[in-house]
């Protein structure tokens, strides 16, 4: 009588039409390449935006408080937007805004008068063509420079069709339109949208 036979292993059976592990594996690979391109392009677009649109600055004086803190050290991070003043759009009233000083030093001030308006400060207030204005909170501007009062009254420094008129938030410390004139608007670089740092301070200023 012969021994039985041992039982040899089953051979794996495919199903019909599965793809065979090697092509599987290509096809994961290649899932994978198409997911990372798409993630470094996406990443590669938001770099742009910022390159182009964005920027951001630290705060050294405290020209501008109690808005924006500044130090030596550096104070707020303050995020910039610039698209907007690409197409041509000028920073409404209120508006935070960079630009460079006959130094060449980035300078941070707040847009008070508009192009072609007539620009007093009286009783802490900023007079634009005979109406006076609210300051933010815990501002009050003085009379200064080209709009200081005389034995007539107040002064008015008009602005031109392509300039504004900007002041520092803290009026006793900061050297702006009062002393140098009106700032034409190809001039600004940048418009203050929020405060990044400390994360104590967040908060938008658009």
């Amino acid at each position: 009588m012969q021994p039985p036979t041992p039982l040899e292993p089953a051979a794996k059976v495919r199903p019909p039409g599965a793809p065979p592990a090697r092509a599987r594996a290509g096809a994961r690979l290649r899932r994978l390449g198409r997911a990372v391109e798409r993630t470094l392009a996406c990443v590669g677009a938001l770099a742009l935006v910022y390159l182009l649109a964005l920027d951001r600055i630290s705060i050294f004086s405290s020209s501008m408080a109690p808005t924006l803190v500044g130090s030596e050290r550096g104070g707020d991070l303050v995020l910039l937007e610039r698209a907007s003043l690409a197409l041509g759009v000028t920073p409404r009233r209120g508006a935070i805004v960079t630009f460079r000083n006959s130094e060449g030093t980035t300078v941070v001030k707040r847009v008070v008068g508009l192009p072609g308006e007539s620009i007093a400060v009286e009783a802490g207030r900023v007079v634009v063509d005979g109406r006076p204005l609210e300051p933010p909170a815990g501002v009050r501007y003085l009379a200064a420079g080209n709009v200081r009062a005389d034995r007539d009254g107040p002064r008015a420094f008009a602005t031109s069709p392509e300039g504004l008129y900007v002041l520092g938030d803290d009026a006793r410390d900061s050297w702006d339109s009062r002393f140098t004139g009106e700032l034409a608007r190809d001039r600004v670089e940048g418009r203050a949208v929020a405060i990044l740092w400390p994360p104590a301070r967040w908060r938008w200023l658009w």
